[in-house]
């Protein structure tokens, strides 16, 4: 009896790290492409309390994305994102290849792109790695990173002058009345109406001050992906920058 439990102990001891692992890797699967919002959900969160158990698929995800297919540039994109979140120094380079690749840029940095994004999240919470510091960052789209950061402050501002119309003042002005919890439901992806989406991003974008949220901030721009909104995508940046910023001074 006592040897068989000590060889059950020492079977279980073998193949937990193997079954760990295999369930890290489902995870990120289950993250990455499942249908089900609330199944990607579930899964982003498990990630971000474990990033050390996904950061080598991470890595690999991002050092071999020129094999990602047409129909699996979500993933690309997706990948990015949680690397923003996460926040690997090791990630950097591949990033970097990824924003300097002229075919990226042509395809998915017409407006702002999820890989210029990672830089500027970096730029911030890793202020040792900056364009001024590499000589890897000769990146022709980096003006867009620049615009992201210029004038990044935790001062609120409102985002009228970005809705003329009479229709998109009555629901500015009932956003800006709403709590960041209450913005951050109404810019999910469970509200099917962009306009009202876009607005709720808009006036995060103006008013974040803290880094209580950052993580459903992500979760936004990870539910963005398709929406071929620029405006909503820009706006969501800003909010999650300057969550960043907020949790960089509030370090020091």
């Amino acid at each position: 009896m006592k040897n068989r439990v000590l060889t059950s102990l020492l079977f279980l001891a073998i193949i937990a790290p193997v079954l760990g692992a295999a369930s890290s890797e489902n995870m990120l699967d289950v993250f990455l492409s499942s249908a089900s919002l609330a199944d990607r959900r579930a899964a982003y969160l498990d990630i971000l309390k474990n990033p050390n158990a996904y950061s080598d698929q991470i890595l690999l995800y991002l050092e071999n994305w020129q094999k990602t297919s047409d129909q699996d540039a979500e993933v690309l994109d997706r990948v990015i994102y949680l690397a923003s979140a996460i926040k690997k120094n090791e990630f950097v380079g591949p990033l970097v290849n990824i924003a300097s690749d002229p075919e990226y840029q042509e395809h998915k940095c017409i407006y702002w792109c999820p890989a210029i994004f990672a830089l500027a999240v970096y730029s911030i919470s890793r202020p040792w790695i900056s364009p001024g510091q590499s000589t890897n960052w000769n990146i022709p789209h980096i003006p867009d990173m620049d615009s992201l950061l210029r004038g990044l402050s935790l001062s609120r501002s409102s985002p009228g002058i970005m809705f003329a119309q009479s229709e998109d003042q009555e629901a500015l002005s009932k956003a800006e009345t709403m709590s960041e919890d209450e913005l951050i439901h109404q810019a999910a992806p469970s509200n099917k109406n962009m306009e009202t989406r876009w607005i709720a991003v808009s006036v995060l974008a103006c008013t974040v001050q803290d880094d209580k949220n950052i993580a459903e901030l992500y979760w936004l721009a990870l539910e963005e992906i398709g929406e071929q909104h620029f405006e909503y995508r820009y706006s969501i940046y800003k909010a999650i920058l300057r969550a960043e910023k907020a949790r960089i001074e509030k370090r020091k």
